[in-house]
């Protein structure tokens, strides 16, 4: 398997002061979206994406150590392949204290089950629960929300 490099570019100014957002999803329909969103409003500087999060634990483990390769913001899918989005919060549980920047995470997720709701509220790392498709207004809120803090 080649692996292609999942960080993204952008030629524009950072918007609302994030560097980096991480997006790790599955559907590269819901990718897409997101991506477009990033893109087209100029809310980050770079965006990373990952198709898994076994993909996206490997990649924060690997730059642990350097901070302007983290990503200020996660948005986390729950069912994918190879590891699911509760694998890798376990995991992320494991390597946080190892990170130089940590992520500020959000579920983004097609789920509305309340069990998966009150699962991501049972971990502290996930700071919201967003239902796909996400929109504009979602992610405009949650980012200026992290500017201000």
């Amino acid at each position: 398997m080649t692996q292609t490099n999942p960080y993204i570019q952008l030629e524009t100014q950072t918007f609302m002061g994030i560097n980096t957002i991480c997006i790790i999803e599955d559907n590269q329909t819901d990718q897409f979206i997101i991506e477009y969103l990033i893109k087209h409003n100029n809310l980050a500087r770079n965006i990373l994406t990952f198709p898994n999060g076994k993909e996206a634990h490997l990649y924060l483990w690997q730059h642990r150590q350097k901070a302007h390769k983290l990503p200020d913001v996660v948005l986390l899918d729950l069912n994918m392949p190879l590891m699911d989005g509760w694998a890798f919060m376990d995991d992320y549980l494991k390597i946080k204290n190892d990170l130089v920047l940590l992520p500020r995470i959000y579920v983004a997720s097609s789920s509305i089950a309340k069990m998966d709701i009150r699962k991501a509220d049972n971990y502290p790392d996930i700071l919201g629960y967003l239902i796909k498709p996400i929109l504009k207004p979602q992610l405009m809120e949650i980012l200026s929300n992290l500017s201000n803090s």
